[in-house]
């Protein structure tokens, strides 16, 4: 969606690049253990916005939060 590859890098490394603040958003859908869902700009695309979805997931119902899995989803109601 970007053109970029972000493997292997750091949620901080995201918000010094672009100036967002996605670390703290990470950090509480691992606190909450709640899905969150935002509505955010992609700057690589000439500012379209996109849906960004976080889902914490748990391997076992009692457990804590192994993962969070990261979904971005450009908005189909905005024009390119």
């Amino acid at each position: 969606m970007t053109g970029e590859d972000w493997t292997g890098r750091t949620a901080s490394q995201v918000d010094e690049t672009f100036g967002t603040e996605f670390l703290p958003v990470l950090r509480e859908a691992l606190r909450s253990a709640q899905a969150r869902l935002h509505v955010i700009r992609i700057y690589q695309r000439k500012f379209r916005t996109a849906f960004r979805m976080l889902l914490p997931v748990r391997s076992r119902s009692d457990g804590p939060v192994d993962q969070i899995l990261l979904v971005i989803h450009l908005d189909p109601g905005q024009k390119p």
